[in-house]
């Protein structure tokens, strides 16, 4: 089973766009895990972060966010990370032998 972890970042867009992608994204079964906002020439950019854990290929992921990014009507950017081991990233306190 591997987890995914979505970016998406909609072009022109505000607050209500990202809300409708959020909605979007859950009926696609993601969870939403944070929004990044950024400051880049004096403009801010805002990214939401979504995962999934499953038994998916990265175009089955691809194919979901596309989907519902293209339901909210503005242009898109995305990128998609495959862990296919969520559960060996432990926090170091965790790694420790006694």
């Amino acid at each position: 089973m591997a987890r995914f972890i979505i970016n998406i970042a909609l072009h022109s867009a505000g607050q209500p766009d990202y809300k409708k992608l959020q909605q979007e994204m859950k009926k696609e079964a993601f969870s939403s895990t944070k929004k990044i906002a950024e400051k880049d020439n004096g403009y801010l950019l805002q990214i939401a972060e979504f995962s999934c854990t499953g038994h998916f290929t990265i175009k089955e992921i691809t194919d979901a966010a596309c989907r519902a990014a293209k339901n909210t009507g503005k242009e898109f950017s995305f990128t998609v990370i495959k862990d296919k081991h969520p559960a060996n990233h432990l926090p170091a306190s965790k790694h420790a032998v006694a």
